[in-house]
């Protein structure tokens, strides 16, 4: 799975935009950009942002760049514009009949048309090489237009079935090309499985070295470095032209791309999605700039005015001075985000922004971080029971930011409820917000249930849906788009935690309404059990449906988000309760940003969570959290119309966002799922199970107690 996630983020990176020669290439009806984009200065960054590459490789004094229409770029990392060299034949979609074979197995008319086409540039100096992957023929750009030098062989670059094997990384020394060629089939499942290629540029001879682990390269002084990865560990190798060996260096590497070497500074450069890190004199390698690309790409070098130029999306020069700075801005977050991190990084240059993901961080982590004195100064955290307590223990710092404030003041008061301490002092910011409701699929209902009225108590939904399974159903529908037993019950069981909350009494698991309410959810589940059927899932019983939810009348997950690219939708429904007269309740999800007390620099973490609450960051957020966000709003990717805006506006009020009850936990919840399973299975009667949850909600409140 490893080698798969590998070879898939590499072959996004080299389709996009990157070093080294494209697998396949982009469509041609896909408008290329223009090299207007190119050149964009952002203080010492320069940026050339040609996007569509077939190829490109970075030299000293200019990066040279290939598009897929053949026009062959060369750039001087100092200039506002690239300039045209010429124009060079590259492969088509049609040439290979729209990717229906390979290379070895297409006409004789195709094959003698890509013979002629470049897959990938390597400068030496002012002089550039190509390859063709498909035959191995090695040429030299001369006056415009290929010469071709060498035959290196159509295995060199190809494997067995035909397919095209990845190049990693290239580089020149002394007239000796070296290529990292991956060689995956021999081993999938390792992080790696490369083979390192020299070929004489003077008389076309090639050896091959093993160098199984290897991805990346560089000039060395009069030596290589080589960049190498395990499933376990990541290190670098120094490689011996003269010996042909290869030794393994003392300094601990970080699993990064972009690889180069300053000979005059003894300084070793890295590029992760992070930033730009770097090793002075073998020392331990250090944060040293922000990533100003998207992602960190592929190839680096250092060029003649010593700036660190590499690949990302489009190629970078970026000044090094090759000192660790003190100005960082440490945040931990559950996953990253390219935009905000873009923003940010061009609003602020000089604050070195170290963005750590830490998917499985909770309110008592950060909390156990913060006692034993970690500096991280921005936090992710889910809120939730436990957050609450994070809050009370002066765990986070009151925000006085005005775009914050401001923000806050404008915010539904369901959603900016969670962000005040008891003293009203704003603590946190939403990073994420999602409600999640029932919808329907009213055509279907219509045929199905047609006059009738939409359920409002689970009980109603539950008996619909028997009436439904009795019915005839020559058509396949399904009354549900999922079906799994256990993961109902536990929707039922927090959709009653809530009604407790909302009514503010005290939970009991053997109330009437809950017990006739399981009462018709376990007839649904014997009905289907006697069909044989114990899960079921829409996706995969239909799975040539164009729309998730043509099949079904009901489904989970309808609602509002930050991340959506819709307000909300008419076929949204009221949350189900349990009796007439109930509130209902949507349940909220959030999780916020909060600034850690130790925090070295806090108006840099104020300002870095004040980017969120700029339209530029995102549209959508805007009108999910801002009550005051009433005008429509309909630009791709976004619909937001008067229709949505009023009924979202009318779903606010009965958002729910749990900060201080227990059985809100992940510890309820898990022991919960235990009972239900147990339940599920037989080994406990339904009293039983009853009795058991209240034990169970008892004992968690009294440890929270």
């Amino acid at each position: 799975m490893r080698k798969l996630m590998a070879v898939f983020a590499v072959l996004i990176f080299l389709f996009c935009s990157t070093a080294m020669a494209a697998e396949t290439p982009p469509p041609l009806a896909t408008p290329a950009p223009t090299p207007s984009q190119a050149g964009q200065t952002k203080g010492a960054v320069n940026q050339f942002s040609e996007t569509w590459m077939v190829s490109s490789d970075l030299g000293t004094s200019a990066a040279y760049v290939l598009d897929r229409d053949g026009r062959l770029y060369r750039w001087n990392y100092t200039d506002q514009a690239p300039v045209v060299m010429c124009t060079l034949p590259v492969a088509t979609r049609e040439m290979y009949m729209n990717y229906a074979t390979t290379y070895p197995f297409l006409p004789a008319e195709n094959k003698a048309q890509i013979r002629e086409t470049v897959s990938l540039i390597i400068s030496e100096g002012e002089q550039l090489f190509v390859i063709n992957k498909p035959t191995g023929r090695l040429g030299m750009v001369e006056e415009g237009t290929v010469r071709w030098l060498y035959d290196l062989g159509e295995d060199c670059f190809m494997n067995e079935n035909g397919e095209e094997r990845m190049i990693h990384g290239s580089t020149i020394l002394n007239h000796q090309l070296f290529l990292v060629v991956d060689y995956w089939e021999e081993n999938p499942d390792a992080a790696y499985c490369t083979r390192m290629m020299q070929v004489d540029l003077q008389t076309g001879s090639t050896k091959l070295y093993e160098a199984s682990e290897a991805h990346r390269i560089s000039r060395y002084g009069d030596q290589l470095l080589l960049l190498c990865e395990s499933n376990t560990d990541v290190y670098l190798m120094r490689f011996d032209p003269l010996t042909g060996t290869f030794s393994r260096m003392d300094l601990r590497a970080i699993s990064g791309t972009a690889l180069a070497y300053d000979a005059v500074n003894d300084t070793i450069y890295l590029s992760t999605d992070d930033g730009i890190y770097c090793s002075k004199g073998n020392a331990g390698f250090s944060l040293i700039a922000n990533m100003p690309a998207e992602y960190a790409g592929g190839y680096g070098m250092i060029t003649n005015d010593g700036s660190y130029a590499f690949t990302g999306d489009g190629i970078w020069a970026v000044s090094m001075s090759g000192e660790s700075r003190n100005d960082h801005l440490t945040v931990r977050l559950q996953s990253s985000d390219p935009n905000l991190k873009s923003l940010f990084v061009q609003e602020y240059p000089d604050i070195m922004l170290d963005w750590r993901v830490d998917y499985e961080m909770t309110a008592a982590d950060i909390a156990d971080a913060i006692r034993t004195g970690d500096t991280t100064a921005v936090f992710s955290v889910r809120v939730d029971s436990n957050f609450g307590s994070l809050v009370d223990k002066g765990f986070v710092v009151p925000l006085t930011n005005s775009d914050i404030i401001s923000s806050v003041d404008r915010m539904y008061p369901s959603l900016s409820a969670p962000l005040k301490n008891a003293d009203g002092q704003v603590i946190a910011y939403p990073w994420d917000f999602d409600v999640r409701t029932w919808g329907v699929n009213h055509t279907l209902w219509n045929q199905y249930f047609p006059g009738r009225d939409l359920p409002t108590t689970w009980k109603e939904f539950f008996a619909l849906m028997q009436e439904f399974e009795l019915a005839d159903n020559s058509e396949g529908d399904l009354f549900l788009m999922n079906w799994d037993y256990e993961i109902m019950m536990e929707s039922v069981l927090s959709s009653f935690i809530l009604r407790a909350n909302m009514q503010g009494e005290a939970i009991d698991f053997t109330d009437p309404v809950l017990v006739d309410t399981l009462f018709e959810l376990n007839k649904v589940r014997q009905m289907l059990l006697n069909r044989g059927i114990e899960t079921y899932d829409e996706a995969e019983i239909f799975w040539d449906s164009e729309v998730v939810g043509d099949h079904s009348i009901f489904h989970y997950g309808q609602g509002a988000s930050t991340r959506s690219a819709y307000l909300w939708s008419t076929n949204a429904l009221t949350p189900f309760v349990f009796a007439d007269g109930d509130t209902p309740v949507y349940p909220g999800n959030m999780r916020v940003l909060v600034i850690n007390p130790n925090a070295p620099n806090k108006d840099a973490a104020e300002a870095f969570i004040a980017m969120l609450t700029s339209m530029e960051y995102g549209v959508m957020r805007d009108y999910v959290l801002h009550a005051d966000a009433t005008e429509p709003y309909n630009q791709r990717p976004y619909t937001i119309t008067g229709d949505m805006i009023e009924q979202w506006h009318g779903a606010t009020s009965a958002i729910w966002i749990s900060t201080n009850d227990p059985l809100q936990s992940d510890a309820f919840t898990a022991q919960a799922r235990t009972l239900i399973e147990r339940y599920a299975a037989g080994q406990l009667n339904d009293h039983m199970f009853l009795i058991k949850l209240n034990e169970t909600a008892s004992m968690v409140e009294s440890e929270v107690e």
